[in-house]
């Protein structure tokens, strides 16, 4: 088995109290999850998954958490931008 380890490059922390930063972790999260354990073309994301793993990825405490409102706002917005598919409560990444 052959580990890549890639470098990690971090200038500066996102404030995970601003909105932007809020909505940039969300899709970036998305993003992350379809390139590494999901598969684009069958798979779906289950909202309450994704909310479960936006909060988990964040230090306990230091940041208000996410809700499922606040993330179903976040994501329709993306999908009107064509950025995601966003049926019910599945989540998928636009083609």
């Amino acid at each position: 088995m052959f580990y890549i380890f890639l470098p990690v490059f971090v200038s500066s922390y996102a404030d995970m109290n601003i909105q932007i930063y809020r909505k940039q972790f969300v899709l970036s999260s998305i993003q992350h999850l379809f390139a590494s354990t999901y598969e684009a073309a069958s798979d779906d994301l289950a909202i309450s998954a994704l909310v479960s793993y936006l909060n988990a990825a964040m230090p306990v405490d230091k940041h208000e958490d996410f809700d499922t409102a606040e993330v179903v706002r976040i994501v329709a917005s993306l999908a009107e931008r064509g950025r995601l598919v966003f049926v019910g409560d599945l989540v998928r990444l636009a083609e």
